[in-house]
């Protein structure tokens, strides 16, 4: 039986992949990006591991329709590591100007965690993920401009609500975050289901 936190982490992959343009790869809405990079933020670098692994088995299921031999797994390998420099990036460019602790309180401090984690951090993979399927083969690169183009606002729209939502449960100082349950995530999870 599948953990509660493991069914939250599939159900949030398919409701991203429902969105996704051809050949599947970049969605408009991807709430993994935002939850590895509060992961990163919340348990530190040594939840790498498990972003690479997670992005690896989404994109394998992509590629589920094609062999599945070593060479098949090269492009879900290249595109989870990606999204692991990317959570890694984004977390050192908060950790490096933003506040310590974490709190998020004014509102100079809440832009700038929202312009680090969202559109500046979301550039990373959202540059290496289109190339490599160029490079592969699986889009020309003629269509490289739109595959950025909806992977970044991808993983951005992932990274403003889900990284929140996980600051929100999982943060220290949790004095600090457990006030902000009712007044943020429920409008972050309902903006994320509008």
């Amino acid at each position: 039986m599948p953990s509660s936190s493991e069914l939250i982490f599939w159900s949030h992959c398919g409701l991203g992949l429902l969105l996704a343009i051809p050949p599947g790869y970049a969605t408009a809405v991807w709430p993994p990006s935002g939850i590895a990079l509060g992961a990163v933020l919340v348990w530190g670098q040594r939840v790498l591991p498990g972003v690479w692994l997670g992005a690896f088995v989404s994109n394998l299921q992509i590629s589920a329709g094609s062999s599945l031999d070593w060479q098949a797994m090269l492009l879900p390998a290249g595109i989870a590591l990606g999204a692991t420099c990317q959570a890694s990036v984004a977390a050192a460019l908060i950790r490096r100007w933003g506040e310590t602790p974490l709190i998020l309180v004014e509102d100079s401090q809440i832009l700038r965690f929202l312009l680090l984690a969202s559109p500046i951090g979301s550039c990373v993979n959202a540059t290496f993920g289109p190339a490599l399927l160029a490079l592969n083969g699986k889009t020309s690169w003629a269509d490289y401009p739109a595959h950025w183009l909806t992977w970044w606002v991808g993983d951005a729209m992932g990274a403003l609500i889900f990284t929140p939502l996980l600051l929100i449960f999982f943060a220290h100082p949790r004095a600090y975050w457990a006030f902000r349950r009712r007044a943020v995530a429920g409008p972050l999870l309902l903006s994320f289901t509008l």
